[in-house]
């Protein structure tokens, strides 16, 4: 998947969702933000602050664990997110590779 990122307010949309995306999360997610994400989910996270540091510094991350959206809790995901830069100094777009995992 690959999403388009923005700062002060910092934000993330989704500009073309995956098969496994948008399997995973039980529907199409090209043109969904960060934000309506962050509504969407059962129990509050960190996420917009961790992908904001990711991306304001340019990291690869790498996260394994459940989903936490109201009848997608038993879905197992790990995704990589790999920085992508117009000026080299931080992240303007995402490309985001996922699979989902059968459960243990």
């Amino acid at each position: 998947s690959v999403y388009d990122i923005s700062y002060d307010p910092f934000d993330y949309v989704c500009r073309l969702s995956g098969i496994e995306l948008d399997a995973a999360y039980g529907r199409t997610m090209t043109g969904v933000s960060g934000t309506e994400l962050e509504e969407m989910r059962v129990r509050p996270s960190a996420s917009m602050e961790f992908f904001e540091i990711a991306s304001r510094q340019m990291l690869i991350t790498r996260l394994l664990g459940t989903l936490n959206f109201e009848g997608r809790e038993h879905v197992q995901v790990a995704f990589v997110e790999f920085p992508l830069s117009d000026d080299g100094l931080r992240a303007t777009q995402t490309l985001e590779a996922l699979i989902t995992l059968e459960a243990a």
